[in-house]
């Protein structure tokens, strides 16, 4: 029978400072649904709650979830502490100590107090480790941090990936089958920012302009939109369109 390896301390201990660095960076979800300026910013998780669930209009992404869906709940800077204070209780817990009202560095300067044996020993290690490695990885996605394929390696076919800077737009990716390193440009990142936006798949909070969906389509009549909604099948809110029953008929034309 195999078994885990656990995630070795110094990686918790980065993943925790990354995501208290990258927590203020949360943008205003409901401003960036879509904003097509706000490259990978689209529109919260995608298919995490169930379309009876949902509240009009996108606003499930600036509410915080964490209550029901743990750290996947993340929305905002507040959801990202509740996360962290979860998981100082967890480790105060195990420490046996009291922990009402920590400092935000509490977790941080403990977890480099104690050895990696230390941890390793504690049976709920891999709990706490998957919960902050779901917490950091919702917050990166967030603050568009995340790493992302922009385009194939021409020397091995492989995904070339970048790591996501503030602007959504970092100038190396590497090749994650050969290793080889290339210089990305604005065209690399808008080409692959529009495959994003035109898979089916794509959340349904996210509602784009009239203007928004013909830079996603260019080729796609209005007059052809009108005739989904018309058919109702697409939906419509106040002069926005669900860009995922666009895209799921867009791709058949």
């Amino acid at each position: 029978m195999t078994t885990n390896t656990p995630m070795p301390r110094d990686t918790a201990i980065q993943k925790l400072d990354q995501l208290a660095r990258w927590k203020q960076e949360i943008p205003d979800a409901h401003a960036n649904l879509i904003g097509l300026h706000s490259t990978w910013q689209v529109g919260g998780l995608h298919g995490t709650l169930a379309e009876d669930v949902r509240m009009p209009h996108g606003l499930d992404a600036v509410f915080d979830d964490v209550d029901s869906l743990g750290a996947p709940g993340i929305r905002t800077e507040t959801g990202a502490n509740e996360i962290l204070e979860s998981l100082a209780i967890m480790v105060a817990g195990y420490l046996q100590v009291d922990v009402e009202g920590w400092p935000a560095h509490w977790l941080h300067e403990t977890l480099w107090l104690y050895p990696e044996s230390f941890w390793h020993a504690w049976e709920d290690w891999e709990t706490f480790t998957q919960e902050l490695s779901q917490a950091h990885g919702t917050v990166a996605r967030l603050c568009g941090r995340s790493s992302v394929t922009v385009r194939l390696c021409p020397q091995c076919g492989g995904k070339v990936k970048a790591h996501m800077t503030h602007d959504g737009q970092a100038t190396k990716g590497t090749c994650a089958g050969c290793a080889a390193s290339f210089d990305l440009t604005k065209e690399d990142w808008d080409a692959a920012l529009i495959e994003r936006l035109r898979s089916p798949k794509i959340s349904r909070t996210v509602l784009v302009t009239h203007t928004q969906l013909k830079t996603i389509w260019p080729q796609l009549r209005m007059g052809t939109v009108r005739l989904w909604v018309h058919r109702g099948q697409v939906s419509k809110v106040d002069d926005r369109y669900v860009l995922a029953d666009i895209n799921g008929r867009a791709v058949v034309l």
